[in-house]
């Protein structure tokens, strides 16, 4: 693993790959959880490309060996987080399905999950979130929220000669 630009790098148990058959898929697996490592530790714009070494084995087979080249930009965290558009909803019930804090570092998973939970409350024909530049390191995230017109329920109660009391 060899790390481009300046910031940490993270912890990753790759011991389960090592001496298993190559699939493409554990190219994909190992980019995958170290991108999401970068993005817990608030490195947004981490970019991650991979590469492979071929060299003979014993009895005909070949080893692979991964090189990952990482790229992880600049380290952000969340300034503040607004919203916009919920007129009828309780603050209380959009801060609780959000994921992330003001402090916290700008995890893009986190983002896409509070937007998910705000859209499957059901109460909003549209979430979408952007992120404002507050700074070199702190980013503001504004949601927009489209609140869905509420329902109304009629009741009609008749009376028919075969079906007789119907509503």
């Amino acid at each position: 693993l060899r790390s481009t630009g300046e910031g940490p790098v993270p912890e990753l148990d790759l011991d389960k790959y090592v001496d298993q058959p190559y699939s493409r898929f554990i190219t994909q697996d190992v980019s995958r959880e170290l991108r999401n490592r970068y993005y817990e530790m608030g490195f947004p714009d981490a970019t991650i490309k991979s590469s492979l070494e071929f060299e003979d084995g014993s009895e005909g087979t070949k080893k692979v060996t991964i090189r990952l080249e990482v790229t992880p930009g600049s380290q952000a965290f969340v300034s503040s987080i607004t919203y916009s558009g919920s007129s009828k909803t309780k603050p209380s019930l959009i801060r609780s399905r959000l994921k992330l804090d003001a402090g916290d570092p700008l995890n893009p998973s986190l983002l896409e999950r509070s937007r998910l939970n705000l859209s499957r409350l059901g109460i909003f024909d549209k979430v979408e979130y952007e992120l404002v530049a507050g700074g070199e390191t702190q980013k503001s995230v504004h949601f927009s929220l489209d609140e869905r017109t509420t329902w109304s329920v009629d009741t009609i109660v008749g009376w028919g000669s075969y079906e007789q009391l119907r509503g």
